[in-house]
């Protein structure tokens, strides 16, 4: 088995609380780090050296979700567990500003950016997907149950929502209409953002799917991988035909 070795290291400061977001730009050139006081750095993948380092917002909390948009290197989007979401414009290597900001009445563990470009979403503690336009940066369509707090019921009713909070969720990268999420009510769900409705769960009402409790999935085609809060095979591919 190949050894794999880091190219490049970064030292992260101790103030910055740990990392828990990172994103690439679609080029590779750029690393956006997302840390739990809150702050974002930007790197050079060349070099690993800190290009910019965007203002520390007022608010403390983990960056829990992070984007590029899209093919657009110079925009990035995140959010804070404490519901703000922040959309910034990198003008060079020592400035950032904001382009766009919004509240959400929710803990937001997770986000991601059509690969189409049309809009964003986000997830987290009340169940509900929310989709974003970027021209009024508010969401246009919301995805999940209409009560709060964890699901308590029919077993069978979790096919069609979310039965506990969402840890991570993505947009197709083939398709502008489906969307995939998973949390941990151990299951993952395919969504069809044309009836807002929930096409396939990988879960019955008797057998249970991954349990995610971070950003652990990844979509390529009709393949899903998950990681889950399991000893062993915690790493999971699966069909989203």
């Amino acid at each position: 088995v190949p050894q794999l070795l880091p190219v490049k290291r970064y030292k992260i400061r101790s103030h910055y609380d740990g990392v828990f977001s990172l994103s690439f730009t679609k080029d590779g050139s750029r690393l956006a780090v997302g840390y739990g006081s809150g702050d974002v750095t930007l790197h050079d993948t060349k070099t690993a050296k800190l290009t910019c380092c965007p203002s520390r917002k007022s608010d403390p909390l983990p960056v829990t979700g992070l984007q590029f948009r899209s093919e657009d290197r110079s925009e990035m989007i995140y959010c804070l567990a404490s519901g703000p979401i922040f959309l910034q414009r990198i003008e060079d290597e020592a400035n950032v500003v904001d382009v766009m900001a919004a509240i959400e009445e929710n803990e937001i563990n997770t986000l991601d950016v059509s690969e189409y470009g049309y809009y964003f979403c986000t997830a987290g503690k009340d169940r509900n997907i929310r989709i974003y336009d970027w021209e009024r940066f508010k969401p246009f369509s919301v995805l999940g149950p209409l009560t709060e707090g964890d699901y308590i019921g029919p077993p069978e009713d979790t096919l069609t929502q979310h039965g506990k909070r969402i840890f991570s969720v993505k947009f197709s990268n083939e398709s502008p209409y489906h969307l995939v999420s998973g949390g941990w009510d151990n299951s993952v769900k395919v969504w069809d953002l044309r009836t807002n409705q929930v096409v396939k769960s990988m879960s019955t009402a008797s057998t249970l799917g991954p349990k995610l409790c971070g950003d652990a999935l990844a979509i390529k085609g009709d393949l899903c991988v998950t990681g889950s809060l399991l000893p062993e095979n915690a790493i999971e591919l699966w069909s989203i035909k």
